[in-house]
């Protein structure tokens, strides 16, 4: 059985997009601050750096010091960048491992601590 999909006025098809994200409700501001934060980390380290693996916990506790630091009231740096940069990249790192695509020894949280419900 094949996906349904959705005809134009010009007789052009093309598969329909549910379930597939909408991208259309990201907003633009923040997707251009974070693709600043990637430019400055692929300056400072290389392109890509990140994908060659970093365990979840070095996210995670990045996140959480940027997080306190926006609490504080710093501004000493995009602490809100770098946030959701670690955010997006321990949702993507967590994804590959999951994958296979990055060895599981790099998911070094103890999800006990800190979701009560099983990975879907």
């Amino acid at each position: 059985m094949s996906d349904p999909i959705r005809e134009f006025k010009t007789g052009a098809v093309r598969d329909v997009t549910t379930d597939k994200g909408r991208f259309d409700l990201m907003p633009d501001r923040a997707e251009r601050e974070l693709a600043i934060h990637f430019q400055q980390g692929a300056r400072k380290y290389e392109d890509n750096n990140w994908l060659k693996g970093i365990p979840l916990s070095v996210y995670l506790d990045s996140l959480r010091r940027h997080y306190g630091k926006i609490k504080m009231g710093c501004h000493d740096e995009r602490h809100d960048r770098a946030l959701a940069w670690n955010a997006m990249c321990f949702l993507e790192t967590s994804e590959r491992i999951k994958e296979g695509i990055l060895p599981k020894e790099l998911d070094d949280i103890r999800w006990t601590e800190y979701v009560d419900v099983p990975f879907q």
